[in-house]
């Protein structure tokens, strides 16, 4: 198994907890922008390959949640000093 299946493999079980509800309430994920990317896809639905069209600055903040029942990107690729609170 090379380490690139080895990472995707670590994101698809992250995301099946996500998937799952055994995250429940609020967690916090540092990582690199494209891992971030590839889980932000798997959240939305879409194949990890997806995660391509979510341009992440460094050192950014983005946020998933609900919107009703439905999964989106409540705040993407924020600078710290555009964050609120």
């Amino acid at each position: 198994m090379s380490d690139h299946d080895e990472i995707i493999g670590l994101i698809h079980e992250y995301a099946s907890l996500l998937d799952a509800g055994e995250l429940d309430g609020v967690a916090a994920l540092f990582a690199h922008a494209h891992i971030l990317r590839i889980l932000t896809a798997r959240w939305l639905g879409l194949e990890p390959a997806a995660g391509r069209l979510f341009a992440m600055d460094t050192a950014t903040i983005g946020t998933l949640g609900y919107e009703h029942e439905t999964r989106v990107i409540t705040r993407w690729n924020l600078s710290v000093s555009e964050s609120p609170g």
